[in-house]
C-alpha cells in the first residue's frame, strides 16, 4: 500500500507539473528507478490501482507515460461509500452505551480516524450524522479494558490462561486454568466462553469477576466442532444447560403486544387466544434466564410448564413476599 501510494503521488505530482522526467508523463522504467523495484512490479501495482481502487489511471501513447484521465485529490486508501460510512457510525454509536467507560474514547478514537481516511470526494457531516442518531442505554457495565484485550488477544492466539475468578458470595476467589474461546456480549454484559479444565466442560465467565489473568506460555489445541453461537443458540440469555425444556408461558392481553412485536428468543412460538391473552412457547436448555425475565413481569406473565419452572418462581416470588413483609 505504502509502494502504490507513492505511485500515486508520482503520477499525480506529475499531472499537476511538479515532477519532470525524460518523457512527459512516468513510465513503468520511470516509476521502477525511484522506488527500486522492478518493471514488473511497477505494473503489477498500477493493475491493483485500477482494478481494485477505482483510480483512472491510463498509459498514454503519445506522452509515453501513466497518467490519471480525471482529477483524484487523495490516495483511497479504503474503499467506502458514505452510507457505509453512515451505517458504520450507527454500529459505533449503538456500542456507545458503554459513555464513561474505557471503551468510549478507543471507539471514538478509531471512528474518527476511519473518517479522515476517506476520499475526499465522500461528503462526510459527522456532526450532522452524530445528531441524527443516539442509543440509550440506563444500565452499563464497567469493564477493565486491559482485561478486554488481553482476553480477545488470548482467544485470537489460543493462549492458555490462568485465572483468578471470585463469584458472587464467595469468600475467596478460585484460580481456573481456561482455553478461551470467545468473549460474549448478553445484557449489556460482557463474559467469556472457554473451556474450564477444573470442570472440564464449556463455562461462561462473568468478566467483572476475573481478578487475575496470568498466560501459561502455553497454547490449546483448538476446539474442533464446538461453536459458540450453537452453544447459545437453546439459552435464553448467557446460561446454557444440557436439557431441553418446553416452556409455555401465559402473557396477558395488557402485555400481550410485546410479544406479538419482538420474538424474545428465536423458538418463541405465539398462540392466540379468545380472550386475546396469548400463550407463549419456548424451547431452552436453561431455565435460569427466563425465571429472572418471568418475575420482571410482575404477574402479567405466568409460567404454565414445566412444573420445574412453576415451583422455581413460586419460590422466588415467596422470598420477595417474605422479604417485603418483615421490613
Amino acid at each position: 500500500m505504502e509502494r502504490m501510494l507513492r505511485i500515486h503521488q508520482i503520477i499525480r505530482d506529475t499531472d499537476l507539473g511538479k515532477r519532470r522526467f525524460r518523457n512527459p508523463y512516468p513510465n513503468a522504467s520511470d516509476i521502477a528507478e525511484i522506488l527500486e523495484v522492478s518493471n514488473k512490479t511497477v505494473l503489477r501495482d498500477i493493475e491493483f490501482m485500477r482494478g481494485r481502487l477505482d483510480l483512472p489511471i491510463e498509459y498514454d501513447p503519445v506522452k509515453h507515460g501513466f497518467c490519471y484521465t480525471e482529477q483524484v485529490v487523495s490516495f483511497p486508501t479504503i474503499q467506502i461509500s458514505e452510507g457505509e460510512l453512515f451505517s458504520l457510525l450507527v454500529a459505533r454509536k449503538a456500542i456507545s452505551a458503554y459513555q464513561g467507560t474505557s471503551f468510549e474514547e478507543p471507539l471514538k478514537n478509531a471512528f474518527r480516524k476511519l473518517a479522515d481516511s476517506m476520499p475526499d470526494s465522500i461528503n462526510i457531516h459527522l456532526d450532522d450524522w452524530d445528531r441524527s442518531v443516539t442509543f440509550h442505554s440506563s444500565t452499563v457495565s464497567i469493564v477493565k479494558l486491559d482485561y478486554f484485550n488481553q482476553l480477545a488477544q488470548a482467544a485470537i492466539h489460543k493462549d492458555q490462561l490462568l485465572i483468578s475468578y471470585k463469584k458472587p458470595n464467595q469468600k475467596e476467589p478460585t484460580e481456573r486454568l481456561i482455553d478461551p474461546i470467545q468473549l460474549v456480549h448478553v445484557g449489556n454484559e460482557w463474559y467469556l466462553l472457554a473451556w474450564c479444565h477444573k470442570r472440564n466442560e464449556f463455562i461462561t465467565f462473568h468478566l467483572l469477576r476475573i481478578q487475575k489473568i496470568v498466560k501459561t506460555g502455553k497454547k490449546y489445541t483448538p476446539h474442533k466442532g464446538f461453536s459458540a453461537e450453537a452453544y447459545l443458540q437453546d439459552s435464553f440469555g448467557i446460561y446454557s444447560g444440557k436439557d431441553v425444556h418446553q416452556i409455555t408461558l401465559w402473557v396477558h392481553k395488557n402485555v400481550a403486544d410485546y410479544f406479538r412485536e419482538k420474538n424474545w428468543h428465536s423458538s418463541q412460538k405465539n398462540e392466540e387466544l379468545a380472550s386475546e391473552n396469548l400463550k407463549v412457547h419456548y424451547t431452552l436448555n436453561s431455565l435460569e434466564d427466563i425465571q429472572r425475565w418471568i418475575l420482571g413481569w410482575g404477574g402479567l406473565v405466568v409460567a404454565l410448564k414445566p412444573k420445574e419452572l412453576k415451583e422455581k418462581i413460586r419460590n422466588s416470588a415467596d422470598s420477595i413476599l417474605n422479604a417485603h413483609t418483615s421490613k
